[in-house]
C-alpha cells in the first residue's frame, strides 16, 4: 500500500504492526462469563495468562506512536514495540504482494457490486 501511495501520489503512509498479546475482555464471547467468574480453575487460568500478556494501553503504544509520526519515515515497514522489524522472504515477495492486491480488489469489488457489507 505504501509503495502504491508513493508511486500514485496519494499522500498516504501505510505501516503494519503487531500489538502483542493484549489482555482484553474479548473472551466474554468465547465463554459464559458468569460461569467462568465462579470457577476457581478459570480464575487461576486468567491470572496465569495475565503474566504473559500486556494491558490495553501497552498494546496500543505502537499504534499511537505510528499515528503520531514523530517526524519519522515509518511507511512500508512492520513494527513491534515501536521498532521496525525485518519481515520474512514471503512477506517481502513482490509477486505475492501483487496477487494479494489483485485478489483483495476482486473480493472487495464483488462485495461492493453485490451490495453486501
Amino acid at each position: 500500500m505504501n509503495k502504491r501511495s508513493q508511486s500514485n501520489g496519494w499522500g498516504l503512509t501505510s505501516s503494519s504492526l503487531h500489538p502483542g498479546v493484549v489482555r482484553t475482555d474479548l473472551a466474554r464471547y468465547l465463554f459464559d462469563s458468569e460461569k467462568a467468574s465462579n470457577n476457581p480453575f478459570a480464575k487461576l487460568t486468567m491470572k496465569a495468562v495475565a503474566l504473559f500478556t500486556r494491558d490495553v494501553s501497552k498494546g496500543a503504544d505502537t499504534h499511537v506512536w505510528l499515528a503520531a509520526g514523530n517526524g519519522l519515515e515509518v511507511g512500508g515497514k512492520f513494527y513491534v514495540d515501536m521498532k521496525a522489524r525485518v519481515l520474512g522472504d514471503q512477506a517481502r515477495d513482490g509477486g505475492m504482494a501483487r496477487r494479494l492486491w489483485e485478489e483483495s480488489g476482486r473480493i472487495v469489488g464483488e462485495i461492493l457490486e453485490g451490495g453486501e457489507g
